[in-house]
């Protein structure tokens, strides 16, 4: 039989031994980094428009001169990283890869809470180890940030589930938030939460959710009333989202991130044109609101003129979605591998490898863990649903990897149960 969920206590071994190798292992891909590879000391696109944020924080500027744009929470983090340890990308790399390492152990620990221990190694393992995690430990990007404070979401939504406690339901909450300052998209996860909660708790988990919202809403009200102070204007985190919508559904558009004629992909300038552009078409100064609405209308425009390109669109990303390949974005993750002699070369697993691997053990853990298995699909599914509007690249997909891996870990426990059941059979025949 295999080892019933473990909770937190039992695993926490297991979670201080993951996060070590996780740890380790990021220490040497960001020495690669930026001793053998050009990339270390010359940041690109987002990375290094983070740096100069957190740079021009550290040096006072702790309110912008209107709405935030891009996501905030990285940037302020990494600012009082800069602060402590001093203001170079080698610290970003470090700060990132204790995240990174968290993340690890957050995720064994979950998958041992719903799977037991032998799929807390098994996930810990790959998560440690898998491809995509490992690279962005390295630049100075939001990526590692958003996927530990994702990990933190799910382990406190399973445990709200199971045990109902109140404060599981508001530390979920809570991290759920806080990574939606980090990428505003899951935020669909909470509706999917509260739904599923509701459904399997009923009238008790009413009040578990109440606090589930109002902790989410508490994350994100201090970007919500800066942006209040900075622009005078509603905007609830950040105002790029019309305008990413629009990149998704236009006559330009493509499964992946193909930006309009006309408007930069450098996060210095693209801010600045995709206003300048929304003002220009309609004659008058807008708010970053305003902004965000004009482009949401051109994008809806193009969907409703255009279903047949947009149901194309959607279908390929679906597909793309749960592709192998990592679609290039920032960095060209595939490429690099091929180009660079580092920790990457190593027969690590990918994509495909976590997705086959947690489709091969969900009808086992299905039967026996039924409501952990659920939550995860429904997670995976929603952040999925969340992503196919606006388009398909390496970044956008990776959080939903957070919800693969404890599947792809209790594999291991069921591939273990299958060779035991196997080897009763044969005794008993052998009798």
């Amino acid at each position: 039989m295999r080892s019933p969920p473990q909770p937190y206590a039992q695993t926490a071994a297991i979670a201080f031994g993951v996060f070590a190798v996780a740890f380790l292992v990021r220490l040497l891909f960001i020495y690669q980094w930026h001793v053998t590879t050009p990339y270390g000391p010359n940041p690109v696109l987002d990375a290094a428009a983070y740096d100069f944020w957190a740079r021009d924080i550290l040096s006072g500027h702790w309110l912008r001169d209107e709405a935030f744009y891009q996501s905030p929470l990285y940037p302020y983090l990494l600012s009082l990283a800069y602060a402590v340890s001093g203001s170079n990308l080698l610290v970003a790399s470090l700060f990132n890869a204790l995240l990174g390492a968290l993340s690890c152990a957050v995720l064994a620990q979950t998958a041992g809470q719903c799977f037991g221990k032998t799929a807390a190694i098994a996930t810990g393992v790959l998560a440690a180890f898998y491809r995509p995690f490992i690279f962005y430990s390295a630049p100075a990007m939001k990526e590692t940030l958003g996927i530990l404070l994702l990990s933190l979401f799910l382990s406190f939504a399973v445990d709200a589930i199971e045990r109902n406690r109140a404060r599981s339901f508001f530390l979920g909450g809570l991290f759920l938030g806080l990574a939606a300052l980090t990428r505003g998209n899951v935020l669909l996860l909470a509706p999917a939460f509260v739904v599923f909660a509701i459904a399997r708790g009923r009238h008790a988990a009413l009040k578990g959710c109440m606090f589930f919202l109002i902790a989410s809403g508490l994350a994100i009200i201090p970007a919500t009333f800066h942006n209040a102070v900075a622009s005078h204007d509603f905007v609830l985190i950040n105002y790029n989202g019309g305008f990413n919508l629009y990149i998704g559904n236009s006559p330009s558009a493509s499964p992946t991130n193909t930006y309009p004629p006309g408007i930069s992909t450098n996060p210095f300038k693209e801010n600045f044109e995709v206003t300048k552009a929304a003002e220009a078409a309609l004659g008058s100064p807008l708010r970053p609101s305003q902004v965000s609405n004009y482009w949401s209308r051109q994008a809806f425009d193009f969907i409703l003129h255009n279903p047949a390109a947009t149901l194309s669109n959607i279908v390929l990303r679906a597909i793309l979605f749960w592709d192998d390949n990592e679609i290039r974005d920032n960095y060209d993750t595939d490429g690099f591998v091929e180009q660079y002699d580092t920790v990457l070369s190593w027969p690590l697993p990918g994509f495909l490898e976590i997705m086959f691997v947690a489709a091969l053990s969900l009808g086992a853990v299905w039967r026996t863990q039924r409501s952990a298995a659920s939550l995860l699909l429904l997670f995976a599914g929603v952040y999925m649903l969340s992503v196919l509007p606006f388009h398909i690249t390496d970044r956008y997909r990776l959080p939903v990897t957070v919800f693969l891996l404890p599947l792809a870990g209790a594999a291991l426990p069921c591939g273990i149960d299958i060779v035991h059941s196997l080897r009763r059979k044969n005794e008993r025949g052998n009798i």
